[in-house]
């Protein structure tokens, strides 16, 4: 409490001793009082009447001109705000004290009175009268916060529900006069279902003093509102009561029911279920929203008429009776909203002219208002409307034309959607049958995106099975051959920076299975309505055969152009066959070499002309023969050359067929081999003239050494006759040593007549074989080396041809070099098989010394098969001879 040290007091007071006593109390507990003085009330009335303030009043019940009640209750009508003090003696205690029921601030019994006490009674009293006075201005501020306030708010008792007091807002909002709010409960602006929740309410504000919840309440035009309660409990008039400030959220509740309700309905129609199943679900929600509705959906047809989408709880007679109806200016609310493009809000059916054509229809159902909004497409294209109907009058709020004006821009999105998702459905049933009559790999490229869309290619050609049918060109653009990834990209990339429709190229793209194939891609490039490259739809082609099949032709043709073999191509088909054979419809180069006809001179004619007198006819018959059976065939005769020299020429003759198994052509490859034909015959000339020398040198082994050796036995079996049996051991054992050598050269010159056979043996055991049957007595140090060689299939002459060569030599060692060491190796060399033969005996002068018959058969043996022959040999220093024959 403030300490007052200064204050302005009056004092009514006629007792000059009771004054003066009181302006000493006065004077002794303030520091500086001013204080003024009446006798009588008049003169006290006459003070107050002037503007002047005072802190307090000290006032004497008995006074000359007023005593008593009346005295008090004027001068408390007077002082006003003034807190008045009453001073009375022990006669008037009691009326003192009910002084205070008067508005007296206090009251002290002058017997009593002291400084002190005189002091602490004005400064309460002046404390009261400031606490009071600021109670009056909050009080004042309340009522103006309350009646002002732009919220809706009432105060209700809580016992008995009854409105104590509202608010211009809430008078103005609910549309109730504040005397109808006085009479009625808060129940009266609930609807049922909301009513049972109120004593719920009052259990919770009680507990928390204040509450805060939603609540729908309904206005006096019967219109339903969501509505934000913030309640709070007071005292009003000293009864228990709760203050109610109510905020009005159906907007907000509207807004977020349409946010659930699009996003069900988008929900819905993305899982698959029906479309019109979707449309209802969809009418339901804002009938849901907009209590007492009735909506309907409507589609206008092509030929300017309405047809039923979606009914919701509208009687199914009322919209059977409008199906059909064609829409104009006056044409109802619906038909109306789709002629116009614009939102048709009829409160009053009865009274509006836009349905004076329908009112025989739509009064027979008693709607009294309906409100329709136009459904469009994205391109503004009116395709059918919303509708809300009531079976009263009523005029809309913003956020329920906002509410149909979201559900027809949706349905407007779903009719499109689906529209288009049935046009894409058919697009790809025809892009499915397009795709499954080609091989082809048919992409979409969405350029604004980057993504491109694959057919079923991209699995069962490019062999990517297990992506989906959707990439990115990133993905694509890796996949291109380092080679060709830069020029193919900066070629699509111009392409679509200048607008170029048509693009196409060929490049090497790596493929599932991790091989590189050959793509012809071709692609069309789209413009949008802004003139914007947005698609490119194109198709690839696997050309990898083709290119396989285009470089094999290549090099057949560069093998056919530059071959040294004549290459011949005829014509098949019967019409270009005469009586001589097929017409030549090719010839190389390497052909005019052979023949000296030119291409020019041989295109048109047969090979027929290649013959003469020597050509073998039985040979031509047979080769004639085969051809007509569609058999490849060979066949080597003697042809004529353009200047009419002979030469003997082979020829390999194979028919070709087509992609249809029919035969087009034959293709016949021919070669000189005259050369080939002579070299034969000097071998086979020569093997008989070496076959002779064999034979003659076999006769005189035969003579001179086994002869003499078993005429030599003949002798000595013959002297065991005339010998006295002590020495016919001797002469038995003579001649049977000598039989044995005998045998020893008898089968040398088996092995000679008749070796191992190469047929059945490979050159390591013939050679192992013959290398053995020199050595039964161990005489020589053989060393034996092959290499690669064995593992060859090598022809049965050329074999023959080895053996006989390292007999021929083995033979000259044993008879003339007196060797102790034998070397004998096989290998492959430059394609060639040498034979190298090496002894460590006495050894020749190569220059001086003739060659025998031996060294002179070798190196007839090598040059027989076009080989080389090499001979190293000097006196002491043993022999080498080698010998090369090519494969």
């Amino acid at each position: 409490m403030e300490y007052f040290t200064s204050q302005h007091i009056l004092i009514v007071e006629d007792n000059p001793g009771d004054f003066m006593l009181i302006q000493d109390y006065l004077c002794e507990e303030f520091a500086t009082p001013v204080i003024e003085h009446a006798k009588t009330f008049g003169a006290a009335k006459i003070k107050l009447d002037v503007p002047v303030h005072f802190d307090a009043i000290l006032l004497d019940l008995s006074l000359p001109d007023a005593n008593g009640k009346l005295l008090v209750t004027e001068m408390v009508r007077l002082a006003g705000t003034i807190p008045v003090i009453v001073l009375t003696g022990y006669a008037d205690k009691d009326f003192g004290i009910k002084t205070l029921a008067l508005g007296i601030a206090d009251y002290l019994l002058k017997d009593e009175l002291n400084a002190a006490q005189l002091h602490k009674s004005i400064a309460y009293s002046v404390e009261r009268r400031r606490i009071n006075n600021e109670l009056k201005d909050s009080e004042k501020k309340y009522h103006n916060l309350f009646d002002l306030s732009p919220i809706p708010m009432w105060v209700y008792g809580q016992e008995t529900l009854k409105f104590l007091n509202v608010n211009k807002a809430a008078i103005e909002h609910y549309g109730y006069s504040k005397e109808a709010f006085l009479s009625m409960t808060v129940n009266d602006i609930k609807p049922s279902e909301e009513v049972a929740r109120m004593e719920e309410v009052i259990t919770r504000i009680e507990n928390s003093k204040n509450l805060k919840s939603i609540y729908r309440h309904l206005k006096k035009n019967g219109e339903l509102i969501d509505v934000e309660i913030q309640s709070s409990e007071i005292y009003f008039n000293d009864n228990k009561a709760c203050l109610v400030l109510s905020n009005d959220i159906t907007a907000n509740v509207y807004q977020k029911n349409i946010l659930a309700f699009e996003k069900e309905v988008y929900k819905s129609n993305a899982t698959g279920i029906p479309f019109l199943e979707v449309l209802n679900k969809l009418i339901e929600n804002i009938e849901q929203i907009v209590p007492t509705s009735f909506c309907s959906m409507l589609q206008l047809t092509e030929n300017n008429t309405i047809v039923t989408l979606a009914g919701g709880s509208m009687p199914p007679a009322y919209l059977k009776a409008i199906n059909g109806m064609s829409i104009g200016p006056l044409a109802g609310s619906c038909g109306t909203a789709m002629y116009t493009g614009k939102t048709v809000i009829v409160p009053d059916i009865d009274t509006d002219l836009l349905w004076v054509d329908y009112a025989s229809v739509i009064q027979a159902f008693g709607f009294k208002a309906c409100w329709a909004v136009p459904i469009k497409k994205s391109n503004g294209k009116i395709i059918g409307s919303v509708a809300a109907y009531f079976k009263s009058i009523k005029h809309p709020q913003p956020y329920h034309i906002n509410l149909l004006e979201r559900a027809a821009s949706l349905v407007g999105i779903l009719i499109e959607n689906k529209d288009a998702a049935e046009d894409i459905t058919k697009s790809n049933e025809r892009y499915n049958v397009v795709a499954k009559a080609t091989s082809d790999i048919i992409w979409d490229w969405n350029i604004k995106t980057g993504q491109i869309f694959w057919n079923k290619g991209l699995g069962a050609v490019l062999g990517y099975h297990e992506l989906n049918d959707t990439t990115d060109t990133q993905w694509w653009s890796q996949k291109i051959h380092p080679d060709d990834a830069e020029r193919v990209v900066e070629s699509m990339r111009r392409h679509v920076k200048n607008k170029i429709v048509k693009w196409q190229d060929e490049y090497r793209f790596l493929c599932g299975d991790g091989l590189y194939r050959h793509l012809f891609d071709s692609g069309f490039l789209l413009l949008d309505k802004d003139n914007t490259a947005s698609r490119m739809i194109g198709a690839m082609q696997d050309v990898t055969k083709k290119k396989e099949e285009e470089h094999q032709l290549k090099l057949l043709e560069s093998v056919i152009t530059n071959t040294n073999d004549t290459v011949i191509i005829t014509d098949a088909a019967a019409a270009s066959i005469d009586e001589r054979g097929a017409k030549i419809v090719y010839v190389n180069e390497a052909f005019t070499k052979m023949t000296g006809y030119t291409a020019a001179e041989m295109i048109g004619k047969t090979p027929a002309i290649l013959q003469g007198a020597k050509s073998d006819k039985k040979e031509i018959k047979r080769f004639a023969n085969a051809m007509k059976r569609w058999e490849p065939c060979e066949m080597t005769i003697i042809n004529y050359k353009k200047n009419g020299d002979e030469f003997w020429n082979y020829f390999s003759v194979n028919p070709v067929a087509n992609e249809k198994g029919w035969y087009t052509h034959w293709i016949a490859i021919a070669r000189d081999v005259t050369e080939n034909i002579r070299r034969d015959q000097e071998i086979t000339k020569a093997i008989m003239n070496a076959q002779e020398q064999e034979r003659s040198q076999i006769g005189a082994e035969l003579h001179d050494n086994v002869n003499q050796i078993l005429a030599g036995v003949l002798l000595n079996l013959g002297m065991t006759k005339v010998k006295p049996l002590s020495e016919q051991k001797e002469w038995v054992d003579t001649s049977m040593s000598n039989i044995h050598l005998a045998i020893n050269e008898i089968r040398k010159l088996s092995h000679r007549l008749s070796p191992v056979s190469v047929d059945d043996n490979s050159l390591k055991e013939t050679f192992t074989s013959l290398l053995k049957s020199i050595n039964l007595n161990n005489q020589y140090k053989i060393k034996f080396i092959i290499k690669e060689v064995d593992e060859l299939e090598i022809i049965g002459d050329i074999q023959l041809n080895l053996y006989r060569i390292l007999q021929e030599q083995l033979n000259n060692i044993m008879k003339y070099a007196k060797a102790t060491v034998i070397e004998v190796s096989l290998r492959l060399q430059s394609n060639a098989i040498q034979l190298r033969i090496y002894d460590n005996g006495i050894g020749f002068d190569t220059k001086h010394s003739k060659n025998g018959i031996g060294l002179s058969n070798i190196k007839k043996r090598s040059q027989l098969f076009s080989g080389n022959f090499f001979l190293n040999s000097s006196p002491g220093n043993g022999c080498e001879i080698i010998v090369e024959i090519p494969l």
